[in-house]
This record gives C-alpha cells, sequence and structure tokens, in this order.
C-alpha cells in the first residue's frame, strides 16, 4: 500500500494530476503516509482546480475543469477507437467506416457542478474553501490514524479495511 492509502476527494480526481494519481512503482510502496502529506497533496489539487486564486472553488472553476477533462477523455476515445478500428480492419479494405465507428462513441460531461458544491460546502455559501476541500479526507485519514500520531501506518490501513 503507497503513499495514497486514502481515495482523493471529488475535486482530487477531477483535476486528474499526473503527480497526484499515480500510484507508486512496484517495489516502492511505503508502508506509512503522514497528516501532513495529505494535507500537502489536497492543497496541491485545490490550488490546481482553484484557478482564479482566489482561496475559493466556486461552480465556474469546476466547470471549466469538467469540460478540460471531457476535452482530454474525448481524445483518448478517439485515439483508442482509431486502434480499434485498425485491429478490426484485418483486410484493410475500408469497409468499416471509422467515422461510423467514432460518431458512435461520444463522451458527455459530468454537467453537475452543483453536487460537488453541495457535498463538499459545509457553510453553504456557493463556494469550496481550502478547510471544506481538506475535511473529508483529513476525517477519513485521523479515522484510519488508530494511535493518533498523525501517520497512518499499513498496518491501521490493513485493520481499518478489515472492520
Amino acid at each position: 500500500m503507497g503513499k495514497r492509502l486514502l481515495t482523493a476527494p471529488l475535486l482530487c480526481l477531477f483535476a486528474a494530476s499526473a503527480a497526484g494519481a499515480q500510484a507508486p512503482a512496484a517495489g516502492q510502496a511505503q508502508s506509512s503516509a503522514t497528516r501532513a502529506e495529505l494535507i500537502q497533496k489536497l492543497d496541491e489539487s485545490f490550488a490546481r482546480v482553484d484557478a482564479d486564486k482566489n482561496g475559493a472553488i466556486d461552480r465556474g472553476e469546476i466547470q471549466a475543469l469538467e469540460a478540460k477533462i471531457t476535452e482530454q477523455a474525448q481524445a483518448n476515445v478517439q485515439k483508442q477507437l482509431a486502434e480499434q478500428f485498425a485491429r478490426l480492419d484485418a483486410d484493410r479494405n475500408g469497409q468499416l467506416s471509422l467515422a461510423e465507428f467514432q460518431a458512435g462513441a461520444t463522451v458527455r460531461a459530468n454537467a453537475r457542478p452543483d453536487a460537488a458544491i453541495q457535498r463538499l460546502d459545509s457553510n453553504r455559501d456557493g463556494k469550496i474553501s481550502r478547510d471544506e476541500y481538506r475535511a473529508r479526507q483529513l476525517g477519513q485519514f485521523d479515522s484510519l490514524d488508530a494511535n493518533k500520531d498523525g501517520t497512518v501506518t499499513a498496518a491501521e490501513a490493513a485493520k481499518a479495511a478489515g472492520r
């Protein structure tokens, strides 16, 4: 189990940062994760989402991020379709139209930024502050940190998983 013991919050998933989303390489697993490391990762993720750097994530920033993620996902789908087409068109006669094949696959944006705000905006001001952004994940971290030493060990995580 690596430093990424906890699932990142919804907005961190939206951010889809390569650094934040990477799992440790094989053989490089860490045995613990500290609260300070989690706070650092959450703050980095928050900063990526807070495009205007005003200290709050609003509906527009979530929509912009979702649009970017949707665009990236659509590009990935189109690449996969082209690869599938090449594999399917074994005789290379072009009978399987790539345009027809691609027309059947589209990625739709998650048009629900209000759901993210509702889930994370504990004071209901329509924005997600850094503290609100951190709260859910830090609560989970604290519940895993059985001895309250600021570090979640592999043993603590395994014990929590067995609950």
